[in-house]
């Protein structure tokens, strides 16, 4: 009897602790991922901008591959909107709320029913390219010691697919840059007035 008592003892000294370190949490979700891109922040910022082009270097197509969003107001910039809804990832919109060319564009996302998030780009110069900081920030519903312990496992979970889809952008951003470089053509010694007959 004694034992069970030590170890009842022990699960409540557990909860206790848990209740206090969650009470210490933040009463808000904030992720942050970042990649450098040797490339102008005025090259990488359309990527952005365009809630398309947004959505096609994401992971979103890969974690939705059946849903087909459905696209409204300007093609970039303030007023483009994503909406989605299916009966795995439930209901979404998504649209550009600000943004500061080349430096700056915000998002405002509503999960309806999940609460609502602020996401938020900013690309700083540097000497190789630019800095691409992605932030997700979103109130926790629940503010209770259990509720704040569930803005890490959320961060958790976020985390990732923010860095590999700005390593998908990367890549992206070094594709179009090589399509747009222009080819050098081989010289004909031919066309050389030295070399004429």
């Amino acid at each position: 009897m004694s034992v069970l008592i030590r170890i009842l003892a022990g699960f409540a000294g557990l909860f206790i602790v848990l209740l206090g370190i969650g009470a210490l949490l933040p009463d808000a979700i904030h992720v942050e991922r970042s990649i450098e891109i040797p490339a102008a922040p005025a090259t990488v910022y359309p990527h952005i901008a365009n809630l398309q082009s947004f959505y096609g270097w994401s992971t979103l197509p890969h974690q939705r591959p059946q849903e087909k969003p459905v696209w409204s107001g300007p093609e970039s910039g303030v007023g483009a909107t994503m909406e989605w809804g299916g009966p795995d990832t439930g209901k979404g919109i998504q649209s550009i709320t600000e943004t500061e060319e080349p430096t700056l564009i915000t998002m405002a996302v509503d999960f309806y029913e999940y609460g609502e998030a602020k996401l938020r780009f900013t690309l700083k110069p540097t000497e190789r390219g630019t800095l691409v900081v992605w932030e997700f920030l979103s109130p926790i519903r629940d503010t209770s010691p259990f509720g704040r312990w569930a803005g890490i496992f959320v961060e958790r979970a976020i985390g990732p697919n923010y860095e590999q889809a700005l390593d998908n952008l990367k890549r992206l951003v070094a594709a179009n840059m090589h399509k747009a470089s222009p080819v050098s053509m081989p010289s004909d010694s031919n066309s050389n007035p030295d070399h004429a007959e």
